[in-house]
Order: structure tokens, then C-alpha cells, then sequence
């Protein structure tokens, strides 16, 4: 992965040479990748420029209308959240802070069930208080069907057509986290159907 990078040194979407796409969201999951592998810090690889892209992408808001193959703003967000998260580069997380301020500016913004949960659980992985996002949080809660699952919503789309995609599974396995959250920190007061 650290090989397949483009003229400006970022890691590419795709293994192929006649395809050359690259995406903030595919970056950030790149990146915790190596985190996780413990290659963050490797010298040897060559991802310092992909690490300034994903930052200078939160910052300068590129992602603001969701991307090609992104279809809302939270799927870059929920990313970049996870990866701040689990972030073993002192500096890099440190150059990720403004997530916090950029998932607050969305708190409250009307958007498919995916995309609030996703927005919900980055919320909580950068530990914004849940006193800001109560309302998103019952509007998320009422969405949830019958069955005891939520709709799909969507996060991504593909490019050429711009089809939208989602999955009812992500959307209700995410509820399940955001409530497992609220129930450890004592502030679910939110009935569950």
C-alpha cells in the first residue's frame, strides 16, 4: 500500500495504474491499518504526505459535501474519528484535533440514518460530551423499526453513476455500540423499542 502512491507521494484507492483515484476516507483506513500493525512510525515507508493529506482534507472542510465515492460528509468523519482514536503517532493525533470541532459543526444536521449513526459513534470515539448530541441521539433512537434494527441510510456511492450505497446490518450494529456507549457513561435515558 505504502508503494501505491501517486506523483504527490499519497497512497492510492486502487492497485492499478489506469485508475489513479485517491480518497481522504480510503487514507484514513490505510493509515489505522498501519497504526495497528505498529508501521505508523516506520521510517522506511514513505507515508508522511498521505498523513498531511487526510489532515489538510479535515481541515480545508474537502470532504464538506462528501466526496466521489462518499455520498455524506459523516463517512469522513466517522474515519477520521476512529483514527484519532486509535492513533499511536503523538503528532498525527495531535494534527487530528479538529475533528472535534468539525463533528460538532454537524451535531443537528438532518442527514440518513447511516450517516447520524456514524456521526453519533465519531462523536463518541472523541469523546464529545453527550449532552451536545442528546438530540441527534433521540432522533437516532426513533428511527429504529419494528424488528428492532434501523434503516439502511447510505455512506458511500459509486463514482461513474453516483448509485448510492448503504446497509441496514451497519447502521443497526452501530446502534448497538452507540447504546452499549451511552449505557457505560450513565447517560442513556433514551427508551429503546
Amino acid at each position: 500500500m505504502a508503494a501505491n502512491i501517486d506523483n504527490d507521494g499519497i497512497m492510492q484507492t486502487y492497485f492499478c495504474t489506469d485508475r489513479p483515484r485517491k480518497s481522504p476516507e480510503v487514507c484514513c483506513n490505510i493509515l489505522r491499518a498501519f497504526n495497528r500493525f505498529g508501521l505508523m512510525l516506520d521510517a522506511n515507508l514513505n507515508i508522511e504526505a498521505t498523513k498531511a493529506w487526510v489532515v489538510d482534507s479535515l481541515n480545508n472542510d474537502a470532504c464538506l459535501d462528501g466526496s466521489r465515492h462518499y455520498s455524506t460528509p459523516e463517512a469522513f468523519l466517522y474515519l477520521v474519528a476512529r483514527l484519532y482514536d486509535e492513533c499511536r503517532d503523538a503528532h498525527l493525533k495531535q494534527n487530528l484535533e479538529p475533528v472535534k470541532k468539525k463533528l460538532k459543526e454537524r451535531i443537528n444536521t438532518q442527514v440518513n440514518p447511516l450517516a447520524l449513526a456514524m456521526r453519533l459513534f465519531a462523536c463518541q470515539k472523541v469523546s464529545i460530551s453527550s449532552s451536545l448530541y442528546q438530540k441527534d441521539l433521540k432522533t437516532f433512537m426513533s428511527l429504529q423499526e419494528v424488528d428492532g434494527g434501523w434503516p439502511a441510510g447510505h455512506f458511500c456511492c459509486y463514482g461513474r453513476t453516483g448509485a448510492l450505497i448503504g446497509n441496514r446490518g451497519l447502521t443497526t450494529a452501530l446502534a448497538i455500540c452507540i447504546m452499549q456507549h451511552e449505557k457505560t457513561v450513565g447517560s442513556f435515558g433514551i427508551q429503546v423499542n
